[in-house]
């Protein structure tokens, strides 16, 4: 729906930067400090930053420097370069906190924006630790989705030779350092990778759940569910189920069940009601699952929105919302922000009122009303990211249907630009 919405006092929310072009993946330089002025400053007093702290090492041959907001210097620009889409000035602030606890939070460490020996290890390891401050833990990671390739060179470095490219979800297994992950197995073995550009490979249920699922299509308006040749976003369309449609299947996985021709996501399927008059708009939010507040428009704005609402969707479609919101994330160094997801029946009667049946549709028929509709951030009469022909809306555009989101508009209508569809 086109309707206005309050911008920021502030001013529009601006791109911080950009990473992970087809000219520019793994070509990010990465600052590193020599070991010997690290340690002599510290043993010295001569802190390296306004405010570090310090923490030994199994081996004493290195100490890493703890960091956090207020720090300043030539280690900040470390960090801003390895964690990429930030400008590296050396000023740990709000931008690299928020950059630091979105990279805790991904890598599975405490969430405290405070960069000590466990945030470094995850980044690469402390700029010319040796011993102690260089991993030799082999891991296994995957290549973010949203990029179009990952070079393999022959060193740890943009100036070396490229000799590869991997495709996106391309596991690759190796040791990990200042910002590099040195393959140790398969035909690149040898070969260095950027780890700006690799994530921790998703866990599969060892036990996933197996139940038969019997309901209807959830979608409303026309809008149709995908069928898929498997269990999963990888795999290609095959066909569509109508809204209302009567499926039935095996449960394979927490996302995903079998039915004749296919797979379809759990998240299209309603099973607890017999039509859609009884449930959509009228969902508990204990049956939905919040959406990551990092991902909120800092707009404010009818019926009582801020960045700090929270917003609620149907709980398949929110794991594949942060899937996209990673790959969205790696190419442009920050989320797609989003304006509003389920809407109730008096939300959505508000909507209906404000602005008539020609952008609004009745409580009770919207996609929204079932939590299978996104709409991300808007801002009428000035071009955004989202608008037609925004980087954000191309991307979305091109790519959202890897993740099980897609456009039902034609682009350059009056249709909403920033309005996505979960079809699986």
């Amino acid at each position: 729906m086109n309707f206005t919405k309050n911008p920021p006092a502030t001013g529009r929310h601006r791109a911080v930067g950009s990473v992970a072009t087809k000219q520019r993946v793994g070509r990010g330089a990465v600052a590193v400090l020599g070991l010997t002025g690290i340690v002599m400053g510290v043993a010295a007093g001569a802190a390296p930053s306004a405010h570090a702290s310090t923490a030994a090492l199994t081996s004493a041959s290195c100490t890493v420097v703890t960091i956090y907001k207020g720090s300043t210097g030539a280690l900040v620009k470390t960090l801003q370069s390895r964690l990429r889409g930030l400008t590296a000035d050396g000023v740990f602030g709000n931008l690299t906190l928020a950059k630091v606890k979105a990279f805790q939070k991904s890598h599975g460490l405490t969430v405290d924006g405070v960069v000590g020996p466990k945030t470094w290890t995850a980044l690469g390891g402390f700029p010319g630790c040796t011993g102690g401050g260089s991993s030799t833990t082999v891991v296994t990671k995957q290549v973010v989705s949203g990029i179009d390739f990952l070079s393999v060179r022959t060193g740890p470095g943009t100036g070396y030779t490229r000799v590869a490219k991997l495709s996106p979800g391309t596991k690759v297994t190796g040791i990990i350092n200042n910002g590099w992950l040195k393959i140790t197995s398969g035909s690149y073995a040898g070969k260095y990778v950027s780890a700006a550009y690799l994530i921790d490979v998703p866990k599969v249920d060892p036990n996933p759940p197996v139940s038969t699922v019997k309901g209807w299509i959830a979608t409303t308006g026309g809008i149709t569910a995908s069928v898929r040749s498997g269990p999963g976003f990888d795999y290609g369309v095959v066909a569509h189920k109508s809204s209302g449609a009567a499926v039935s299947g095996t449960q394979v996985s927490t996302d995903w069940v079998k039915i004749s021709g296919g797979y379809i996501n759990r998240g299209e399927i309603e099973t607890t009601s017999a039509t859609l008059t009884k449930v959509n708009a009228q969902i508990p939010t204990s049956q939905l699952c919040a959406v990551n507040k990092a991902y909120n428009s800092p707009n404010s704005f009818d019926p009582g929105y801020t960045v700090n609402t929270t917003r609620y969707i149907n709980c398949s479609a929110g794991r594949a919302l942060d899937s996209l919101q990673a790959a969205y994330k790696a190419k442009f160094g920050h989320y797609a922000n989003i304006d509003l997801a389920y809407r109730d029946w008096a939300e959505q009667q508000y909507w209906y009122n404000k602005l008539g049946p020609a952008q609004a549709n009745k409580p009770g028929t919207s996609n929204h009303g079932m939590g299978l509709a996104v709409d991300f951030q808007e801002w009428h009469g000035h071009t955004t990211e989202f608008d037609w022909g925004g980087v954000g809306s191309n991307w979305l555009r091109a790519n959202g249907g890897k993740y099980g989101f897609t456009q039902p508009y034609a682009y350059g209508t009056t249709g909403e630009s920033y309005h996505f569809n979960f079809t699986g």
